[in-house]
């Protein structure tokens, strides 16, 4: 088995992460978000969590290059968002 890496998000993620978002959404019982996911209104908000330049930070766990979690934390929401 792989181990387990948790590493800065990038933005070369995103997709994976939004597949991801995107699936468990669907399930409606694990997240706040419903589906439809507005795939261009969580890419901002992820990307600006990977913006040094801005308070926040977001991280991801990858077991052999697959992205099975995503950690994320933004002033400009007031929360954090584990996944």
């Amino acid at each position: 088995m792989a181990d387990l890496r948790v590493r800065p998000a990038l933005p070369e993620d995103l997709e994976e992460l939004l597949d991801g978002y995107e699936a468990v959404a669907a399930e409606g019982i694990h997240i706040g978000g419903e589906a439809p996911v507005d795939r261009e209104r969580r890419r901002a908000a992820w990307l600006e969590t990977m913006d040094p330049a801005t308070p926040g930070t977001s991280f991801v766990a990858d077991v052999g290059g697959e992205i099975v979690g995503q950690l994320g934390v933004s002033e400009a929401y007031g929360r954090a968002e584990i996944g």
